[in-house]
């Protein structure tokens, strides 16, 4: 059980940081795409916070 959630707060983090980056890059270069993949992944990320105990 602890390998699970040790697993799945190190996903948690890698998509922070996937955000993080996208975001920065959606600042200096803006796209529709970017900023689509964006929201997704943000609505992905508040997902998981959410069914997380």
């Amino acid at each position: 059980m602890g390998l699970f959630q040790n697993l799945l707060r190190f996903v948690k983090l890698l998509l922070a940081l996937a955000i993080l980056l996208l975001f920065f890059r959606a600042i200096f270069w803006p796209s529709a795409l970017d900023l689509l993949i964006l929201m997704l992944l943000f609505f992905v990320f508040f997902l998981m916070f959410l069914g997380a105990p």
